[in-house]
């Protein structure tokens, strides 16, 4: 297994403000797995250090910050490498979430929220889509 992680600015992405978010990229086996870390203006970004410039109000913090992110980060790449940690251990196994459950999760919102009628229509649409798509 190859893993390796790298710390840079995500310049295809900019946030309404203008800036851009600040990303720690592990790459496992050809796959891309982010993290945004903070997020700073282009021009405040040094792309030789990979680090916020000084000219930045919060430059410290921010770099401090991003050198403690990448030196976690580091050991865990140098743990996975070593079969001390698997990947679920770092990233965390998300649970999938199926229809069924964004429809009842959506059903117990609108049941907190809106007037019985609006409930009994969307019970309704659940019932008639499960007839579709289950055999």
């Amino acid at each position: 297994m190859k893993i390796s992680v790298r710390l840079h600015l995500h310049n295809t992405k900019t946030n309404a403000d203008g800036s851009n978010p600040i990303v720690l990229e592990y790459l496992i086996d050809r796959v891309r797995k982010r993290k945004v870390l903070d997020r700073c203006m282009a021009i405040d970004w040094d792309s030789k250090n990979n680090r916020v410039k000084s000219r930045h109000k919060k430059a410290d913090i921010i770099n401090n910050m991003l050198s403690k992110e990448l030196a976690k980060a580091e050991r865990n790449v140098y743990e996975i490498k070593s079969g001390l940690l698997s990947i679920d251990d770092v990233f965390g196994n998300r649970k999938k979430v199926t229809f069924q459950d964004a429809v009842d999760q959506e059903l117990k919102r609108l049941e907190k929220i809106l007037c019985r009628d609006s409930t009994t229509k969307f019970v309704l649409f659940k019932n008639r889509f499960q007839i579709l798509v289950l055999p």
